[in-house]
């Protein structure tokens, strides 16, 4: 059945929400303004209330980000020139303005560990490591030839990101631990000819089994590549190979507890497949259909 909602005087614009401790918190609109209030919730009438209000000093509606990030909440607000970083314990007292002069644009923000990670989209391009507190913002990576990064995806220590070059259409995997020089190349640079796949239509394209990431790539026209590093330019293996026709949906992989999940085409359609990482042990799922 349906849930029973909560209502409050003014009402409740919840616009982007995040879990801390034992706690679902929230962000929502203030009535008839552009300043953002934060809630929390334990899923009760009695248990919900606003925090705070975060009295910014940019005009905008748009959350850029609002994560956990160790023991702390962090939200982005995305202004027209600039953004700020506020940090929040879950509590009025501890919700506080950490930054307001970060005017480098980002275009991908995530979350790991200690870290929000962000990718200032401004040439050259930087990769910048948040930890919510007050001048907490650090250069952690700095690549004048990358072009974009692909959507960051959790490590246990870090991300892991698809770098691109515009110098010549090359792609590479990096990781980064959210120190300064702890950015490093995972695998070795894939020419255009066999790009590596960076999330599109929705599809996870990475994924982290264990201590290896598995990423696809492709080996001609007809085939894409599923291969794995364990972090290490020379460590890249190739684990199936999965031929591809024309007008299908764009390959994916997805880990699920000790497993990796993928299709496979044969001249029937899509095939789900099933492999524990070892090059070459993949089995069919079901048929396609």
């Amino acid at each position: 059945g349906r849930g029973n909602p909560l209502s409050y005087p003014g009402g409740v614009n919840a616009t982007r929400a995040t879990v801390l401790g034992d706690q679902l918190f929230f962000t929502s609109l203030e009535p008839d303004s552009d300043r953002h209030e934060l809630w929390r919730t334990d899923g009760t009438r009695a248990g919900t209330q606003r925090v705070a209000v975060f009295n910014q000093t940019i005009e905008t509606s748009n959350v850029a980000a609002f994560v956990a990030v160790g023991d702390r909440l962090v939200l982005v607000l995305d202004g027209t020139t600039r953004y700020e970083v506020w940090r929040s314990d879950g509590m009025t007292a501890g919700t506080v303005l950490a930054e307001d002069r970060l005017s480098l644009r980002g275009q991908t923000f995530a979350a790991s560990g200690t870290h929000l990670f962000s990718s200032a989209g401004q040439r050259p391009l930087h990769l910048l490591a948040l930890d919510g507190k007050v001048g907490g913002i650090e250069l952690v990576w700095y690549a004048p030839e990358v072009s974009s990064i692909s959507s960051p995806i959790r490590s246990a220590t870090g991300i892991a990101f698809i770098a691109s070059y515009d110098y010549e259409p090359r792609t590479q995997i990096w990781h980064s631990n959210g120190l300064p020089g702890g950015t490093v190349a995972w695998t070795g640079e894939f020419p255009s000819s066999q790009r590596i796949h960076s999330s599109a239509e929705g599809a996870p394209t990475l994924a982290f089994l264990g201590s290896h990431l598995f990423f696809l790539a492709d080996r001609s026209e007809n085939e894409v590549g599923l291969y794995m590093t364990n972090g290490s330019a020379d460590s890249v293996l190739l684990v199936e190979t999965l031929p591809q026709r024309p007008g299908q949906p764009d390959p994916w992989v997805f880990a699920l507890g000790d497993k990796l999940f993928f299709p496979r085409a044969d001249d029937d359609g899509l095939e789900l497949w099933v492999s524990n990482g070892n090059p070459r042990d993949g089995k069919k799922v079901i048929d396609a259909c």
